[in-house]
């Protein structure tokens, strides 16, 4: 392999994505991109100046067929990145991983010209036994997006930063509240592009929501337009990967959560311990929608919403 020359002017910035594994099979992903100088978000940013960081956000020049080193608990993998710059690791483990949140770090061997300084993460272990985790979706459930106007929204994903947004109220201290019962995880679940991953983890740890996976939308694999199979396919790719795991699923009456949840109820009955839609104004809220769900304005009573999610009793 010819070493590639490097060039000041196009560092290159290492991302380490927080994703979800089991003890005897290790998931580690990421990507490889330009880096583009962004700016730290700031709650005094003009309008137009996070118009101008969300375009260096979405504009992403992936970098291709670098060669990225994962070291996870003491033990190292490779990746080679691919033509959207993700690099990821899929592999069987032994000794098995210790439950919980590991530590990744990923550093590039061959950055291709783009030198990066190395990355670190997490891979959000669960158990392979019994028990119960959270998978929540994002906008208009944990933060004020207005989805239900598709003008509002992208007003908000331009024009706002990170540090500007509004968490929904009680919801920070309750999806805490549910770690603090018991929940193995916290997942949470995006149709925002991949791009915005680090404006996503921002908002979560200002308003010290609990770490946990996040998945986000990859426009190079995942349809742009089709939401609904978007969401069922990842929803199932979780539940799959953990089928000792039952879930309390929580999302928003502003486009199709709960039609999305009951049909994951009714595939996997075993699995859903409960669901939380928090009604949104402007959306249709007729009561057919949420038939066997727990309707909320917001996350406030938390006691109550603990309750949720204890496993009901097996039959």
């Amino acid at each position: 392999m010819l070493p590639a020359v490097a060039r000041a002017d196009e560092p290159g910035l290492l991302l380490v994505y927080p994703t979800h594994a089991t003890p005897d099979r290790l998931i580690a992903a990421g990507r490889f991109i330009e880096d583009e100088g962004q700016r730290a978000p700031s709650k005094s940013a003009s309008g137009l100046r996070n118009v101008i960081e969300a375009a260096k956000a979405l504009e992403s020049d992936e970098i291709e067929g670098a060669v990225v080193e994962v070291t996870v608990a003491g033990r190292s993998f490779r990746a080679v990145t691919d033509d959207e710059g993700l690099w990821r690791i899929d592999t069987p483990v032994e000794p098995p991983l210790a439950v919980g949140p590991q530590t990744v770090m990923a550093r590039a061997l061959d950055d291709k010209g783009h030198p990066a300084p190395a990355a670190t993460g997490f891979v959000y272990v669960l158990p392979q036994a019994p028990s119960v985790a959270v998978i929540s979706d994002y906008d208009d459930t944990v933060v004020h997006s207005g989805i239900t106007s598709k003008r509002e929204m992208v007003k908000t994903a331009l024009t706002k930063n990170s540090a500007q947004l509004r968490a929904v109220a009680g919801a920070a201290r309750t999806y805490r509240a549910w770690r603090e019962a018991g929940a193995a995880a916290v997942f949470y679940l995006s149709g925002s592009p991949q791009n915005f991953v680090p404006r996503v983890l921002d908002f979560l740890g200002r308003h010290r929501f609990p770490d946990g996976p996040l998945l986000l939308k990859d426009f190079g694999t995942d349809s742009t337009f089709d939401q609904v199979g978007y969401k069922l396919g990842r929803l199932r790719g979780i539940l799959e990967a953990h089928p000792q795991t039952r879930f309390l699923l929580v999302g928003d009456s502003g486009e199709k959560d709960p039609e999305i949840y009951a049909r994951l109820r009714g595939d996997y009955p075993d699995q859903v311990v409960g669901i939380v839609i928090r009604r949104v104004h402007g959306s249709d809220l007729a009561g057919a929608r949420f038939t066997g769900m727990t309707v909320v304005d917001d996350f406030t009573d938390t006691p109550r919403l603990i309750g949720l999610l204890r496993p009901k009793p097996a039959p």
